[in-house]
């Protein structure tokens, strides 16, 4: 490291922080994204249940 040019000495931390930084947020929108799915599946769940019992209940009547 003490024959690297000052270029090289700020050049590899950048580069090795914005990698780190990188992998971060994919792994961040890969959690949310799945968060997401089941709450949305289980939204459309209830929907879809409360729409089939309604109309159940329409029937009966």
């Amino acid at each position: 490291m003490k024959n690297l040019s000052i270029s090289n000495k700020v050049h590899i931390p950048l580069i090795l922080s914005i990698i780190i930084g990188f992998i971060i947020i994919m792994i961040n929108y890969f959690i949310s994204v799945s968060e997401m799915k089941e709450d949305v599946y289980t939204t459309q769940a209830q929907m879809l249940s409360s729409v089939y019992n309604e109309s159940i209940n329409l029937k009966r009547v």
